[in-house]
């Protein structure tokens, strides 16, 4: 799948949000954002360091925004903006790629 990078601003991260839900259990959108404080970073401020596009990151549960992209290839998606002082750990990489821009 391919995604636009989010121009995030500052020491702000766009984090794509990833859940785990077991097969055979569906969701609504609003439960959904409750479930899980994991993602994938889609863009990052100029003054972020130490994370970038692709990794894998886990957020502080309470302290973000959300908001719900209608292009981009996040249709029917949730993306949380946070600061990067409220990541709390890099997982690893994922498999997504990035549109150049």
């Amino acid at each position: 799948m391919k995604l636009k990078k989010v121009d995030a601003l500052n020491d702000y991260v766009a984090v794509l949000k990833e859940f785990d839900v077991p097969e055979g259990v569906e969701l609504d959108k609003d439960s959904a954002d409750q479930f899980s404080n994991e993602g994938v970073v889609v863009g990052a401020g100029p003054d972020v360091n130490g994370v970038g596009l692709g990794d894998k990151v886990a957020f502080h549960p309470k302290r973000y925004l959300t908001i719900a992209p209608a292009s981009g290839g996040y249709e029917d998606k949730i993306v949380i903006i946070a600061r990067q002082s409220d990541l709390v750990v890099r997982i690893g990489k994922s498999d997504y790629e990035f549109e150049d821009e």
